[in-house]
């Protein structure tokens, strides 16, 4: 079946593919889902339970396009089946949107990234996000990025701060702007 995520045609039964080649795996079903703010997202369940999400991701990220890579992977025990046999997608449990940021939580280091750091939690609808985790990665979009720091003025970053070896801010402004080099940023 053929999706259109992000503006993009993503055809299930490839991710589903790659997925099954990944060591261990034993069935693949990938959908898409509506995550806490509403935004569609690339799901891919899983089984045996005791699957690794990163590794699947790992492995699925060195075969197929970045749109076409799943925001998370939940292992299952067993894929909820119809009475016929068939997996019974509206059964597939909700994901834990969280589990994307699995990992050490950093707190933030200054003002600007706490900022940047509650701009992200609101667009992504988490409670914590470290200070240097990747937006693309936890769930974010280039959709969501550039809008959600333009409609918030009070955050601004000025070329001087950018300066400080501060990988968060870096990582988050150039995930939000797609600049560099600029004296300010919105």
């Amino acid at each position: 079946m053929q999706v259109k995520l992000l503006g993009m045609r993503v055809e299930l039964g490839e991710v589903e593919h790659a997925l099954a080649e990944v060591p261990g795996v034993e069935l693949v079903v990938a959908t898409v889902l509506k995550d806490l703010v509403g935004a569609q997202r690339l799901v891919a369940y899983v089984t045996p339970a005791a699957t690794d999400p990163a590794d699947a991701l790992a492995a699925v990220k060195a075969r197929l396009p970045a749109h076409m890579v799943p925001s998370i992977v939940v292992p299952l025990d067993a894929m909820p089946r119809l009475p016929n046999g068939k997996i019974s997608r509206s059964a597939l449990p909700a994901p834990d949107w969280g589990a994307g940021m699995a990992g050490e939580y950093v707190a933030p280091a200054s003002e600007l990234e706490a900022q940047l750091q509650a701009v992200w939690q609101e667009v992504l609808g988490q409670e914590r996000i470290s200070a240097q985790a990747d937006f693309f990665t936890i769930g974010g979009n280039s959709l969501q990025a550039r809008p959600s720091c333009i409609s918030r003025p009070h955050v601004r970053i000025a070329q001087r701060d950018r300066r400080k070896n501060n990988q968060g801010v870096n990582r988050l402004v150039r995930g939000a702007t797609g600049k560099q080099g600029t004296d300010q940023y919105s």
